[in-house]
Order: C-alpha cells, then structure tokens, then sequence
C-alpha cells in the first residue's frame, strides 16, 4: 500500500463525495458550452471585428461548429479561419479548473475545447470515481474494452436494474468482473456510459487517425507504423480519453503510467474539501488504495475470514489476498486477538471454571456468551449438517441466505462460510464427510456445470476450514467416506444450495 496507515471504508466514502462534486462541476462546464454555443453566431467574415471574437459564446459556437465530427489541429483550425480568434491568450474559456489543472486550462483553444470535451484531469475525476466505486486497481480499469457494448457490459441475468461489468487485467491474463446499478448516476455503469458519449468526438478522432495510419502502413510499411496503429488501437478501446493541451487536436488515454499522476490529483482534492484533518490515511492517497479499502472492508465484515475476502476480491489464490492483509491494520488486529485470548483465559481461570476451548473462542470473538446460545451449542441435536454448531440459527446473514424467511430456520446451511457458525472436535466428521461428497459431485458432473458454481464455492469453504484439524486424521476421514461412495455404501448429499 501506499499509505502509512491503511485508508478505511468512511475514508473512501468521503473522498468519493469530494469527487462527485467535482464531477458534477465539470458536468455544468459542458452544460456552459452548450448554452453558449446555441446562443452564439459565426465571428468569422470580411468584416470580422475583434469583439465578435472575444464574446465567449461565438468562440463556443466555432468550436462546437467545427469539431462535430472530429478534433482538428493547428493546422486544420487555421484553413478554417479560426486559429487567430481562438488562441487570443487574454480570452478565457471556463472558469471552472479541475484539481492540478493550471491556468492554461482555461486559455486560447485548449479552453475552448474544455467547454465540450474532457481534458486529462476532467477525465481522472470519472477515473477515480469509477475506481472508487469498483474497488478496482488501475490496471483493471485500463482493461475495459468500449469498442463494442458487449465488450465491457452485460445485462444481469436476473435483474434488470444491475449490469455486469467486464474487464481483463492485460498484466495478469484475467477477467475482472463488478455489478452496477444501471439507473443512479454515480455508479460505476453510469460513469462509464457518460464517458463514452462524452468521448465520441475524441474516439472518432482516433478512429480517422487509425485510417490514415494504416493507409500509410499498406503504402510503405514499417516496424514504427505498425507500433502506432497498435497504439492508436488501444486508444480507440479506452473510455478514459482526453485532449491534450501541449498539443492541439492530440487525443490520448490514461496509461499504466498515470498512476504517478492520479495520486495527486486526489490528494489535491483531499485538501481542497478539508478531508485530511478528519482522515490523515488519505495524506498519500493512491490508486491502489481504494482496492485496499474494499478488500480491508470484506475481511472485516466478514469476520477476517480469508475465503470469502478472496471470492469479493476475485484473488485468484490465497497467496496472492494475503499480501493485501499484512498491513498493519491486521497485525494490529491479530495482535489485539492474542492480548484478547490471554485475558479470556485468565478471567476464565479466577472463576473457577473449565476453560473449555469452544466457549474461550465465543468469548474472544464475542465479549460474551448467551444463556440461549450456550444450551444451544451443548445441545447435540441442535448442529448443523456441517456437524457445526450456530449462535443464531433464525437469522443467517443475507449474503449466506438471501431468501432467508423471517423467523424461520436457516435451510442453507453454509455454515463454514457463515459468522454465526461454530467449529467443535467432533465437528471433524460431518466436515470430512460433506467434502467427500462434493469431490464425489465434481467428478461426476461437466466441468462447466462445476466451474464457478455454488459447489465450487461450498467445497473451497470447507476445505479451508478442514485446514484447522489434524491433517493425517482429515485425510484418512475423507479417504473413508470416498471409499463408501464409491461402493455405493452411502450416497451423496445431493441438495448443496445454489446462489
């Protein structure tokens, strides 16, 4: 990470609100462009006069005028008489400066074409919205595909509110995926669909450009020709399109490279919204914390569980998680456990009481332990067909069981992935006995059918818990429940719920 301290949840929900407003401003600069373009009139003519051109609404007019199809540079500006007019430095376009912006974003052309078209820091503000709504790193977000709808989103197959959101990860050879709410503006669908009808003009100026590139290529060929037609691809590809203001017409796209640059960007809006007093983690704010933040929110609220802050992550293997939890943050939490335990355990010992193991762990996890759940988890009849005992049994979370009916009893019974599950010794058992049944399932039934299923998930759950016993004695208790499915001594357990 790139911050001493790690950056929270309340953190990013904050900066993502800075962010807005600044969004919302840039929205009204375009909004500003558009009122003035339909109120103005051509400035050029024989008999043009310098105030026809200083009235802001003739300069919006040509501009939007001449740049319907495609940007144009110096060159083709000048051919249309316009150039002289528009690059006078003592008249301003927008008033309005996004963070890190200087003052030559509102002068000559360049200010001209901010009141219809994003320039790079306009852009990095959708950027960082869309990162901190995703919980996305860099990389992932620069992998969207925009040429085609199918490319980057598709309708949710049971929900006509959510989309899917689609991207591969170039660095690692991976597709990331996020739901989105379609309809509310600030969501990531949104963000991205605004980007895209904002941007036309620039990825149609891109597009013309690719024509002529690869013309020249066919015409005479050449190792850098073929580089700029790759190049000049990706750029068409790419929702996250500015103009640039070094030079005129130029379109370009956020890069890998542009990481350097976002953080600023950020931590300039971090001061400007008086955030850094309340939030100092946000002092060195990069764009791989929003990621950070969301993985840190997933182990917290799922009870530091290591499985499912994977699934949210979309880690592809423990291995690869465990570097984004070794921030201090977690040593301080597991440090915080240890102390926990010593003093649970002492104040068990001056009771005078067993310390029994299941009721030590209740007491750290919890603070304390109910009469009800205490007769409950003693109660044998009362365990779950994982062989594990529940502290709530009424009230499974909604992630575990969305259709989960008030007041009845959970019938999914995910209880290894659940926070409300408790593991005892004698739990081994039913444990090893639902793995076997599910490496049964897996190679009885297409690859397809398995593959990113609820059965893929339940397995990877228990396996992870089976981790916590003697492993000689989990193997030699799956490998006896193998044997009696095999034989058909026993059938599988063949209800696993589906989510």
């Amino acid at each position: 990470m790139s911050t001493a301290e790690p950056v929270d949840k309340e953190a990013i929900r904050h900066l993502f609100n800075a962010f807005k407003h600044e969004a919302r401003c840039i929205k009204r600069m375009f909004k500003e462009g558009e009122d003035l373009a339909s109120r103005g009139t051509s400035p050029r003519g024989d008999t043009t006069l310098v105030r026809e051109w200083a009235l802001p609404e003739n300069r919006a007019w040509i501009v939007n005028e001449l740049t319907r199809e495609r940007l144009h540079d110096k060159r083709e500006f000048k051919i249309h008489g316009a150039y002289r007019g528009l690059a006078q430095s003592g008249w301003k376009g927008p008033t309005y400066l996004a963070p890190n912006m200087s003052e030559r974003g509102r002068e000559g052309i360049v200010g001209a074409l901010r009141w219809f078209y994003p320039s790079y820091q306009d852009t990095a503000v959708f950027l960082w919205l869309f990162l901190l709504g995703t919980g996305w790193n860099l990389s992932t977000a620069l992998g969207l595909d925009v040429s085609e709808d199918d490319a980057w989103s598709q309708a949710h197959p049971h929900s006509d509110q959510f989309a899917v959101i689609h991207a591969f990860k170039a660095r690692a050879d991976r597709h990331q995926f996020t739901l989105s709410m379609m309809k509310p503006e600030w969501h990531p669908y949104r963000i991205v669909r605004y980007m895209i009808e904002r941007t036309k003009v620039l990825r149609a100026t891109l597009s013309y450009r690719l024509d002529l590139a690869r013309n020249d290529y066919a015409l005479s060929p050449t190792v850098a020709k073929s580089g700029k037609i790759a190049e000049l691809e990706a750029l068409v590809r790419s929702p996250w399109l500015y103009h640039t203001v070094n030079k005129i017409g130029e379109v370009s796209a956020f890069g890998h490279a542009d990481s350097a640059h976002l953080g600023p960007i950020a931590r300039t809006v971090v001061a400007t919204h008086g955030l850094l007093e309340r939030y100092p983690s946000l002092e060195k704010i990069g764009t791989s914390d929003a990621r950070d933040a969301w993985i840190g929110y997933a182990y917290v609220q799922s009870g530091y569980h290591v499985l499912l802050t994977q699934l949210a992550s979309q880690h592809a293997n423990i291995r690869t998680l465990r570097h984004y939890l070794k921030s201090r943050r977690y040593r301080e939490f597991s440090e915080k456990q240890v102390r926990k335990v010593q003093d649970t355990v002492f104040a068990e010992i001056s009771t005078g009481g067993v310390v029994d193991p299941t009721r030590l762990r209740l007491l750290v996890a919890n603070g304390t332990i109910t009469a009800e759940q205490e007769r409950r988890l003693q109660d044998f009849r009362q365990r779950t067909r994982l062989g594990l005992g529940c502290l709530d049994p009424t009230n499974p979370p909604r992630q575990i069981a969305p259709d989960h009916k008030t007041g009845a009893l959970c019938r999914v019974q995910r209880c290894t992935g659940c926070q409300h599950g408790v593991v005892f010794r004698e739990s081994l058992g039913p444990l090893a006995r639902a793995c076997a049944e599910l490496i049964h399932i897996q190679r009885t039934i297409p690859y397809a059918a398995w593959s990113g299923s609820s059965l893929e998930d339940e397995l990877a759950s228990i396996e992870e818990t089976l981790k916590s016993f003697d492993q000689t004695e989990v193997a030699a208790t799956i490998r006896e429940w193998s044997h009696k499915l095999q034989t058909g001594e026993v059938k599988a357990h063949d209800t696993y719920p589906i989510y």
